[in-house]
């Protein structure tokens, strides 16, 4: 539903979201419920009709300078040591070799 009220957005505004931001504050924006500014769309039902589906898609506010600056200040460590490693996603059975190429 997010990406849907985003290309609204996009298609309503004629312009890039996130145009000058680099994709993985774009990711942690979006985790922390941030968005577009919705407020930049001047008509009012296409303005919660987008609203509506961003919302629906996890949206919560629309993104400042300041979380864009807190998103940005996270260090190495905040952003990745808690993602998931691929380490462990192809468990092999015991004594079973691994194959390789596709």
């Amino acid at each position: 539903m997010f990406a849907l009220g985003l290309s609204l957005w996009e298609l309503w505004k004629g312009e890039v979201p996130f145009v000058d931001v680099y994709c993985d504050d774009i990711f942690h924006l979006v985790r922390l419920g941030k968005t577009v500014d919705v407020e930049l769309i001047k008509d009012e039902d296409a303005r919660k009709t987008i609203w509506e589906y961003l919302r629906l898609g996890g949206a919560t506010s629309i993104a400042t300078v300041q979380d864009l600056e807190a998103v940005q200040a996270l260090s190495w460590e905040d952003t990745y040591s808690k993602l998931p490693s691929s380490k462990g996603l192809f468990l092999l059975r015991e004594g079973e070799a691994p194959t390789t190429g596709i």
